[in-house]
């Protein structure tokens, strides 16, 4: 059916569901050509000095060989010099090999925010699906690989012989050359192949990586019916975070009309505000514990009632600190005076009380 078409751009969404399922978008051919030019570029540089080091290390060994005069040479001790050299290729190759695989990796997060997709781990059962492995071997895929891997040997082949067949009379010099010539034309010859193959897979790379984007973009296409479904899903996102926000609201309130009884006295309006100030001595300054407007202000002031808490009319006060602070926080220094002289007021009336015997319930400041 039409409607069952993926004609529709991926949303962000269907993006970001993609790429933690590890589906994204990379060439490893950008990799590839971005690593051989750092190879190339790093050769250019050190290779001199590479040359050096090999050519004075094999001269070195030559010479104590002549020097020890000796042709009686055991397995162990073939072993040894082979070893020796190994180490000293690596060695001097070490640089070649760390800069490819800085540039490698650099290249792979160029391309691919680095994001940990626990995911990818998983077993998949659709990899070791027969006809799902048929499908990708002799797919449009596997074909355009194949294309690719033909092309790039084309490209490599006919730069590197273009050059070699312009150089035909040097190379066939090389027999009567010196050992430091002949190292140093291998090593231009080296140079010159090596940068055009490297220029031709910076061009394969791109076409690689337009068709990579094209398959990848082809791949995340949804149908019209997907994407209204995803648009339905979103607005209701609004109205499920207004009622977590609600729930919020309401716990937050709870909690709050707890902290009521603790309070040394409310602050009133009379009847529009309502605020709770207690004194912790700890914290050196009284803290609002509770405040409300009109029915919550009421409530505050019944859950006051029944547990003790003596209530002081000032209208002004009461204002100022429902404006002002928030539940928890202590209040500001500009009404320190005009809080102790209420607070004062109220140890004093329950002083008197306990020393009549009787329990003050509110009062007017």
């Amino acid at each position: 059916m039409a409607s069952d078409d993926k004609t529709e751009r991926a949303t962000p969404k269907r993006r970001e569901e993609a790429r933690k399922e590890g589906n994204v978008l990379r060439s490893m051919e950008i990799n590839s050509a971005f690593a051989m030019l750092a190879a190339f570029g790093i050769l250019s540089m050190y290779g001199p000095r590479m040359w050096s080091i090999l050519f004075k290390d094999m001269t070195n060994r030559l010479t104590d060989m002549g020097t020890a005069g000796t042709t009686d040479w055991s397995t162990k001790d073939v072993m040894a010099m082979f070893t020796d050299i190994v180490k000293v290729i690596l060695a001097v190759s070490a640089p070649i090999m760390v800069g490819m695989m800085v540039v490698g990796v650099l290249a792979s997060v160029v391309q691919v925010r680095p994001r940990v997709t626990p995911s990818v781990l998983k077993p998949r059962f659709s990899k070791i699906n027969p006809i799902s492995g048929f499908k990708q071997r002799f797919g449009p895929s596997s074909l355009f690989e194949l294309g690719k891997s033909l092309i790039k040997l084309t490209a490599v082949s006919v730069p590197a012989g273009t050059l070699l067949w312009s150089r035909k009379q040097e190379l066939l010099a090389l027999g009567d050359a010196a050992p430091v010539s002949a190292g140093l034309l291998a090593i231009d010859l080296t140079m010159g192949v090596g940068f055009r193959i490297a220029g031709t897979y910076v061009a394969i790379a791109i076409i690689d990586y337009l068709y990579q984007k094209h398959r990848y973009e082809k791949n995340l296409k949804m149908t019209k019916a997907e994407v209204k479904q995803e648009a339905r899903q979103q607005e209701l996102a609004p109205e499920m975070k207004a009622a977590q926000r609600r729930r919020q609201r309401d716990m937050a309130r709870r909690r709050m009309l707890s902290d009521v009884p603790m309070a040394d006295v409310i602050i009133t309006n009379p009847t529009h505000y309502s605020i709770a100030l207690k004194y912790d001595s700890e914290v050196g300054a009284p803290q609002v514990v509770a405040k409300g407007v009109d029915l919550l202000a009421l409530r505050i002031r019944e859950i006051a009632e029944e547990a003790g808490v003596m209530r002081v009319e000032n209208r002004p006060l009461a204002r100022e600190l429902y404006a002002q602070v928030e539940v928890g926080h202590t209040i500001p220094a500009d009404m320190f005076a005009a809080v102790a002289e209420v607070l004062a007021y109220v140890y004093r009336q329950e002083e008197r009380a306990r020393q009549a015997g009787e329990t003050v319930r509110s009062a007017v400041a």
